[in-house]
């Protein structure tokens, strides 16, 4: 896979369809790495996984790289950003799943 190329400021993974089936397949994706934590996949490899087109694996990944779920490597391979789900972080909150964790 070639090195991914950085989306238009306008673009993003809500552009052409419904929101809520948008939010479904985030969480899909997400829930994929979050199950299975030491998952190292290239983009080519996440297209084949899901089944996505290439173009609406890229708007996922890129997605999930901007809200700070997925981290991607030198390698051009994508994985959980495991400080994702520390407190203070929002990347699986944008996704409709929120965590609180409460101070004793």
């Amino acid at each position: 896979d070639s090195e991914m190329p950085a989306l238009p400021p306008w673009s993003s993974i809500c552009d052409r369809r419904d929101q809520p089936s948008r939010e479904t397949l985030l969480r899909r994706v997400s829930g994929e790495f979050s199950e299975m934590p030491c998952l190292r996949l290239t983009r080519g490899q996440a297209q084949r996984l899901f089944g996505l087109r290439s173009d609406v694996c890229q708007r996922v990944l890129a997605t999930l790289l901007r809200d700070g779920t997925l981290e991607c490597d030198g390698e051009q391979r994508y994985r959980l950003n495991d400080g994702a789900t520390w407190p203070g972080r929002t990347g699986l909150a944008r996704l409709g799943q929120v965590f609180r964790r409460t101070a004793s």
